[in-house]
C-alpha cells in the first residue's frame, strides 16, 4: 500500500475531507523525492489532498525542488489551476506550468511575503547535504534547514502556510540526507519561528504504510526498513508563522 496522501498517496476524496472537516489524514506525505521516487511502483506524490487545501484560495504558491520532481507529481501540480505557480531548485531546469528560478532555497530571489502557500515535500532534508546526485555540487554545510526555513518564513505571508514532509524516526545523519525525531524537529520550528497547525505521522511496515498516533512508536524508524522504497516513517506537518 501507498503512504495515504497527498504526493504518494492513495487519491482520498476532497469531497470526504469536505464532509469530515479538517482531517489529519489529508496532511501532505513524505517521500523520496528525486531520483528515489522511481523506486516506488505504487507511483508518488499525489496531490489531491493539496487540492483540498488549496480550496482556502491559495493565488501564489511556491514549490521547493521542483525541478527533480517526478513526472506524475508535476501533472498533479500544474493541473491544480494554481493562479501564479513559482518553482525554486539549484539544477537550472524548466518545468512546463511553472514559472521556475535557479536559486539556493537559503537565499531566494523573492521580496519578502510574496506566497500565500509554500510546498516543501521531501526536500528540506537535503538542504546542506551532498547533492551531487542530483547533480549539483555544492560543499555540505551545517544548519542547511535552519537556514532554508528562515527564508521559507521570510518570502511567506504572515497568514500563509507552509505544507512540508520530513523523514522521521531516530535521529540520524545519513551523508547525503537528515533524519529527524520529535525533539530535533520542535527545536528547529521553535527556532525558525513556525508553529504546527495540523501534524501527522505515518510508520511503514509489512502491510504498507498507516498513520501512526504515537510518535514514540517510530522512535527507533530508519531508513529502507521493513519493505519501505525510503524512509520508514515520515512527517507531515502544515506550519503556520508564529506569532510574534
Amino acid at each position: 500500500a501507498s503512504p495515504p496522501l497527498t504526493r504518494e498517496g492513495r487519491e482520498d476524496s476532497c469531497e470526504q475531507r469536505d464532509r469530515s472537516g479538517p482531517d489529519r489524514k489529508h496532511t501532505p506525505s513524505y517521500g523520496q523525492r528525486r531520483q528515489n521516487a522511481r523506486q516506488d511502483p505504487d507511483g508518488h506524490r499525489q496531490l489531491r489532498a493539496v487540492a483540498c487545501l488549496l480550496r482556502q484560495g491559495e493565488r501564489r504558491v511556491l514549490d521547493i525542488g521542483t525541478a527533480h520532481a517526478v513526472p506524475f507529481y508535476l501533472r498533479h501540480l500544474t493541473g491544480l489551476g494554481i493562479p501564479e505557480l513559482h518553482g525554486v531548485d539549484l539544477s537550472a531546469r524548466s518545468v512546463k506550468g511553472v514559472q521556475m528560478s535557479q536559486a539556493d532555497v537559503r537565499q531566494m530571489p523573492y521580496a519578502d511575503a510574496s506566497f500565500d502557500l509554500v510546498l516543501c515535500v521531501s526536500t528540506l532534508e537535503h538542504i546542506g547535504y551532498d547533492n551531487t546526485s542530483y547533480g549539483v555540487k555544492l560543499a555540505p554545510e551545517q544548519g542547511g534547514d535552519y537556514a532554508a526555513l528562515t527564508e521559507i518564513r521570510r518570502v511567506l505571508k504572515d497568514d500563509g502556510r507552509l505544507l512540508i514532509t520530513v523523514p522521521f524516526g531516530r535521529l540520524q545523519d545519513y551523508g547525503w540526507f537528515r533524519q529527524y525525531d520529535l525533539s530535533s524537529w520542535r527545536e528547529l520550528l521553535r527556532r525558525t519561528g513556525f508553529e504546527v497547525a495540523e501534524q501527522a505521522f505515518y510508520g511503514h511496515s509489512a502491510g504498507g504504510w498507516a498513520q501512526v498516533e504515537n510518535p514514540a512508536a517510530l522512535s527507533s524508524a530508519g531508513f529502507r526498513e521493513h519493505g519501505a522504497p525510503a524512509s520508514t516513517a515520515v512527517l507531515c506537518a502544515d506550519l503556520r508563522i508564529a506569532a510574534r
